[in-house]
């Protein structure tokens, strides 16, 4: 069970950096907004939860 939950984090939490990447490359584009900064950075923040805890599952397995 745990390596299921650390495998599916560590996908979720690498989906969203790479979705992070493609918005903040679209936005550098085109230009940023304050509501697509305050998205962007809640993507960041998710992803990095999301793989920490990724992480901290392996160190436990």
């Amino acid at each position: 069970m745990t390596a299921l939950l650390s495998l599916i984090t560590g996908l979720l939490g690498l989906a969203l950096s790479l979705w992070f990447l493609a918005g903040f490359c679209l936005g550098v584009v085109q230009g940023f907004g304050r509501n697509k900064i305050l998205w962007l950075l809640g993507k960041l923040i998710l992803a990095m939860l999301l793989l920490h805890f990724h992480f901290e599952l392996e160190i436990f397995d």
